[in-house]
């Protein structure tokens, strides 16, 4: 027989659930509950009371005779109260590991996650947003449709609502008002909390050296989304953070794409997430404009550097690679480095991916030596080891892209080496040796460039660039006193036949190239 002690013991459990629960925890599940959930918990308490004592009442006359007749509720209307009980118990436990927030409290519920923004309690917040709008805001995100028609979108904006529209909105409404865990609520819930959360300032700059591998598995989704549904400086704002305090993580996974040189593998991706979005489809890449992040934050650190005059580690003897390490441009040159890549292997075309950041890199570097020369007993700097990095890269990126016969890059690719040859043959603190360096590998992809249906477009290309760098070179421009010496030392022998022929290409250098800057092509 169900007595008042387990009655008691009952409601003491569900009181005990309350307590244990802490502030944060209980602030966040109250808004779970509505007034009518309210109300039912009281009428529900009220209900044990009345029949866990009801002879009591009977004896007293106590008892709402509209309720009351002889052999009430499975021979003892206390049973009622232990039923009752156990459906509030079952109902509680739902409230709080089942449901989800009531479409008019969302205004709370965005206030409430603000304040932990506000509190620093960043690790709380981001477990509630994985718990309840996660998964809703990378459904969202992939249900949009593309939609690049601008005029037609302003067209359905100023006509006037029909009464078709206007009953599906608020069934809209009605539907995620009765029911919290449909998917018009959910779905309502998923933008707030992205808009409003995820995407502010305080919320990135806090969570993205806490919780780096939050944001990667929301951005990898983007690209199935209209491009105005979701925050268009989220991924930036993301990397501008990460890149501020050289994160350990991308550092790691901008680490481990060193040991592939021809595009990443399945493995890489699965596990490294935060580069892994960027670069599966790179239209993320393309839409959020990544590169500003990364050849902003580049441009910004050699500026910085500048102004440290000698003291700074540019200056410094090289001597491996984690001196590289220790700069933000670093990270700046190897994630350029990894994207075209990617976009050669991809066929990715629409998006040049702004190469100018490699020779602006390079710019930096020579404008600090012109204001502080380095130490000439010193054969190899940082800096030096920055540019002959970016060239030796560029170089690569030649030779992928006519293996790939990505036509798409080679104009970007050959316009930023001219660049790059211009800005370091105008500075005289740049070795000439190294200047003649940068022309023998530029002659050598020329000539070993291999034979496909699309060569003869780069070796035009290349042509061009050796030829006149930018159009702001002019006759008489210290390049072409080095050019000759290059031509001069240039090994010519393994582009010829034993009785010294020229191959096809190699003649087509001469006679496109080397003949028309009035240098000898009869050399041996």
């Amino acid at each position: 027989m169900m007595t008042i002690n387990d009655i008691i013991v009952l409601l003491t459990l569900i009181i005990a659930l309350i307590a244990i629960i802490n502030e944060k925890n209980r602030t966040h599940l109250l808004l779970k509950f509505t007034k009518l959930d309210r109300w039912l918990f009281g009428l529900a308490l009220v209900l044990i009371n009345y029949f866990v004592f009801y002879q009591d009442f009977e004896q007293k006359d106590w008892v709402i005779h509209s309720l009351y007749f002889h052999g009430f509720g499975l021979h003892q209307p206390r049973h009622w109260a232990y039923i009752i009980t156990l459906i509030s118990l079952i109902y509680l436990f739902y409230k709080i590991y089942g449901s989800f927030y009531a479409k008019f409290q969302i205004e709370k519920v965005n206030a409430f996650y603000s304040k932990q923004i506000e509190n620093l309690e960043l690790s709380f917040l981001i477990d509630l947003i994985e718990r309840y709008h996660k998964n809703d805001i990378i459904q969202w995100v992939s249900k949009n449709p593309v939609n690049n028609d601008d005029s037609e979108r302003e067209l359905e904006i100023d006509e006037p609502e029909t009464w078709q529209v206007k009953v599906g909105i608020w069934w809209t409404g009605f539907i995620a008002g009765l029911f919290p865990l449909s998917w018009n609520n959910r779905s309502t819930y998923a933008r707030r909390v992205l808009h409003s959360i995820i995407n502010t300032p305080g919320f990135i700059c806090h969570a993205a050296n806490l919780r780096p591998y939050f944001f990667p598995e929301i951005y990898m989704h983007l690209t199935a989304a209209q491009h105005d549904q979701y925050p268009d400086e989220l991924i930036n704002s993301f990397f501008n953070e990460l890149l501020r305090d050289k994160n350990y993580w991308l550092k790691k996974e901008l680490k481990a794409s060193e040991s592939f040189d021809t595009g990443q593998p399945i493995r890489f991706h699965e596990e490294n997430k935060i580069l892994s979005g960027l670069l599966e489809d790179l239209t993320v890449s393309a839409k959020s404009k990544i590169w500003q992040s990364f050849g902003d934050t580049a441009v910004h650190e050699l500026q910085e550097e500048i102004q440290k005059g000698l003291d700074s580690p540019l200056y410094q003897e090289y001597f491996s690679d984690n001196q590289l390490w220790e700069f933000k441009t670093q990270f700046s040159y190897q994630f350029f480095k990894i994207l075209i890549i990617e976009a050669i292997n991809k066929q990715h075309n629409g998006q040049h991916f702004w190469l100018f950041y490699y020779d602006r890199i390079i710019e930096k570097i020579i404008k600090a030596w012109e204001k502080n020369p380095p130490v000439e007993d010193v054969s190899k700097t940082v800096g030096h080891k920055f540019i002959e990095n970016i060239f030796d890269t560029l170089q690569q990126w030649l030779e992928f892209a006519n293996e790939k016969e990505h036509t798409g890059l080679y104009c970007d690719i050959t316009s930023c080496i001219g660049r790059v040859l211009q800005v370091v043959n105008e500075s005289a603190q740049y070795p000439e040796k190294d200047k003649i360096r940068m022309l023998d590998i530029l002659f050598r992809t020329y000539c070993n460039l291999a034979d496909n249906g699309q060569t003869d477009t780069l070796r035009t290309e290349l042509e061009k660039v050796i030829k006149k760098p930018n159009n702001l070179v002019e006759a008489g421009f210290p390049y072409y006193g080095i050019v000759a010496k290059a031509w001069d030392q240039f090994d010519k022998v393994p582009h010829r036949v034993q009785d010294f022929t020229d191959y096809a290409y190699f003649g087509r250098f001469k006679r496109n190239v080397i003949q028309p800057l009035g240098l000898p092509t009869n050399t041996h």
